[in-house]
C-alpha cells in the first residue's frame, strides 16, 4: 500500500490486513523489482504531475517485471462527482482515471481499478464495509471503475439520453487543425433543392478516416466541409425528380451527402438510394463509402476474379473487412495483414486463412513468401506507406497484377 492506511484498503478488497505492507514509492519500486505481489494499492496525494508520475512508474514497473501482474488499485478522493453535487468534487487527481484508461489499452493484461471516495471522512474504517462487485470466477472487482461511498458503490454506465434537439442544429468548424475547434451551433438557414436534388433529414452519420484527416487538416487539397456518408429521410425533393426515380418525402435514403454533420442536408439524387428496412439508420450511415470504395477499387479497376490472389492491407478496418467480404464473394483467395491479435481473430473467422502483420515489414514479407509458395499476387489493394509496404508488396505481384492505391499519405508518384 503507497500512501498509507493499509488496513483500510485490505479490508475494501478482501485482503488479509496482515499481508498488507505500507511503504513509500521509492521503497515499493525496489520491492517490487524483487518480489511478486498479489495487489499494489496507490492513494493518490500530492500534486497533480507527481501522482500522475508516481503511477506511470508503477505501471511501467509492473508490465516490465511481474510475470504474474498484480492487481494494481488506484484511490482518489471526490475526483468523481456521480452525485453532481459540485461541492464535493475535487477534480486534482481526475487525470489519473483517464490514465488509467489509457494504460488499459496499452497494457491490456494488467487489471487496474480506479476507486474514489466522496471525502476523507467517507474512506474512515467504520464506513468501509460496502461490499464490492466481485468475480466468482477470480475473486478480484468486475469493474475497473469504482464510486465507494458510505452505504453503497457506484458503477459507472453509458446509457442512452431520451432528450433530443429542439432545433435544427449544424457542426461548426472555426478552423482545421484541431478537434477542439469543433462545436456544436444552430442550423439557421436551409437551401431549396435545386435540380435532381433532395433535402434529407439527417438521422444518423458514419464518420470515416478521411473526416479526421479533414478536421485535422491533414488532407491533401480541400476535403470540403466533414461528414460525408449518412441515412436519414427524405423531406424536400428538387425539379427533375419524378415518378419513376420513387423517392418521396417521407422515403428513407442513405449515401453520400457531403457536408451531413447538419440536421438538413443537400444531396444529389444520383448519390442516394432507398434504405432497406432492415437496416438501421447506423448501419446504412456505415455502408456509403467502404462499399464504394471496395467496388471501385476490385470491380472497376482490378476487375478482381474468381480463383485470383487477392492481398488486402488493413483487412480488419471498415474497408479491408468489406474487401474481404467482396473478394471472398466473387471466389478469390484472401491474403491479409492486421495488427493486433484480436483482429487477427476476428479475419479468421471471417474465413481468411492467411494473415500477417501489418506493422513489421520484415515479418509480412516473410510469411507472404511461406503462404504462397512461389507463387506470385494477382491484385493487391494498399493503404500502407511505412516500413517499405508497398515496395515488399508490388514485388509479390506477377507481371499482369494490379496494385490499387486507396492511401492518402506516402503514396508513390509517377517516375
Amino acid at each position: 500500500v503507497i500512501g498509507g492506511g493499509s488496513d483500510l484498503w485490505c479490508h475494501k478488497f478482501g485482503f488479509e490486513a496482515r499481508h498488507c505492507v505500507s511503504m513509500a514509492l521509492p521503497q515499493a519500486l525496489e520491492v517490487m523489482r524483487r518480489s511478486t505481489w498479489e495487489a499494489v494499492v496507490y492513494k493518490a496525494a500530492g500534486s497533480q504531475l507527481d501522482a500522475l508520475t508516481d503511477v506511470l512508474q508503477l505501471v511501467q514497473l509492473v508490465a516490465e517485471v511481474s510475470a504474474v501482474a498484480p492487481h494494481l488499485i488506484l484511490f482518489t478522493t471526490g475526483s468523481q462527482p456521480p452525485e453532481l453535487d459540485i461541492q464535493q468534487h475535487d477534480p486534482e487527481h481526475a487525470g489519473l482515471w483517464g490514465f488509467a484508461k489509457s494504460a488499459r489499452l496499452e497494457y491490456p493484461h494488467l487489471q487496474i481499478t480506479c476507486a474514489d471516495f466522496c471525502d476523507e471522512e467517507d474512506a474512515a474504517p467504520t464506513v468501509a464495509s460496502a461490499p464490492i462487485p466481485r468475480s466468482p470466477l477470480l475473486g478480484q472487482p468486475l469493474e475497473s471503475e469504482l464510486a465507494l461511498r458510505s452505504s453503497s458503490v457506484l458503477v459507472s454506465r453509458l446509457v442512452r439520453n431520451p432528450l433530443g434537439p429542439e432545433r435544427a442544429l449544424q457542426l461548426d468548424m472555426a478552423q482545421r487543425g484541431s478537434i477542439m475547434n469543433l462545436r456544436p451551433a444552430p442550423q439557421t438557414k436551409r437551401v431549396k433543392p435545386g435540380l435532381r436534388e433532395l433535402e434529407v433529414r439527417v438521422v444518423a452519420v458514419g464518420l470515416n478516416f478521411r473526416d479526421v484527416l479533414n478536421v485535422m487538416d491533414l488532407y491533401p487539397g480541400d476535403p470540403g466541409d466533414p461528414g460525408t456518408d449518412c441515412s436519414g429521410t427524405t423531406v424536400n425533393v428538387g425539379e427533375g425528380i419524378v415518378t419513376g426515380d420513387s423517392l418521396f418525402c417521407g422515403d428513407e435514403v442513405l449515401g453520400w451527402v457531403p457536408g451531413c454533420l447538419c440536421t438538413y442536408a443537400l444531396a444529389k439524387r444520383r448519390c442516394v438510394v432507398s434504405r432497406p428496412e432492415a437496416w438501421s439508420h447506423p448501419d446504412a450511415a456505415a455502408l456509403p463509402t467502404i462499399f464504394s470504395t471496395v467496388e471501385a477499387a476490385f470491380s472497376d479497376l482490378a476487375q478482381l476474379k474468381p480463383g485470383e490472389r487477392v492481398l488486402i492491407h488493413a483487412a480488419a478496418g471498415g474497408v479491408g473487412m468489406m474487401a474481404v467480404k467482396y473478394a471472398q464473394s466473387l471466389g478469390a483467395v484472401v491474403y491479409a495483414t492486421a495488427g493486433r491479435e484480436e483482429k487477427r481473430q476476428h479475419l479468421r473467422g471471417m474465413g481468411v486463412q492467411y494473415i500477417t502483420s501489418s506493422r513489421s515489414g520484415s515479418e509480412f514479407e516473410a510469411d507472404m513468401e511461406e503462404f504462397l509458395l512461389g507463387e506470385r499476387l494477382d491484385v493487391v489493394l494498399n493503404s500502407f506507406s511505412h516500413d517499405n509496404f508497398i515496395s515488399r508488396s508490388m514485388q509479390l505481384l506477377k507481371p499482369t497484377g494490379r496494385f490499387v492505391e486507396i492511401g492518402k499519405r506516402g503514396v508513390l508518384t509517377e517516375a
